[in-house]
């Protein structure tokens, strides 16, 4: 092996390791912002539930894994009532798209119902105005 090709592989592997690296740390970086991440949804749909529904005592449990490894756009935690109901409900937060961009959709489900209840949008303090203009939101996107 002449030296022109050995000073060429050696650039090529330090290119390789440099970008195995980057893959490392970039993966690194998402497993442990991950459970920050699930904390701060389980927060935020908290917050909504108790601004949506004050007379209800809903507890938002622990976040509930999704079998299908593709589906970035929904997000299902465990729901239960704070009194000694031990049924288990579900809280599943759907993005949805508007004109001004994508926005978190709230909804619950508990055992015995068929549908899933509209809650709202997540993050907006006005989500629950039947006057709001929805950011152009098709009334199909966030009503079952």
């Amino acid at each position: 092996m002449n030296a022109a090709i050995k000073k060429i592989l050696i650039k090529y592997g330090y290119f390789c390791l440099i970008l195995f690296a980057l893959f490392l740390l970039l993966t690194l970086s998402t497993v442990v912002a991950r459970k920050s991440w699930t904390l701060g949804i389980k927060a935020q749909i908290q917050t909504t539930l108790d601004t949506a529904l004050p007379e209800e005592s809903l507890v938002v449990g622990n976040a509930i894994q999704i079998e299908q490894p593709l589906s970035v756009s929904a997000a299902v935690y465990e729901l239960s009532d704070n009194t000694e109901n031990t049924e288990k409900g579900c809280a599943v937060i759907v993005r949805i798209t508007g004109i001004a961009g994508p926005a978190a959709a709230l909804y619950i489900r508990f055992p015995g119902q068929t549908d899933f209840s509209y809650i709202g949008i997540m993050g907006d303090d006005q989500f629950y105005d039947k006057d709001f203009p929805w950011y152009k939101i098709a009334y199909r996107q966030y009503n079952t």
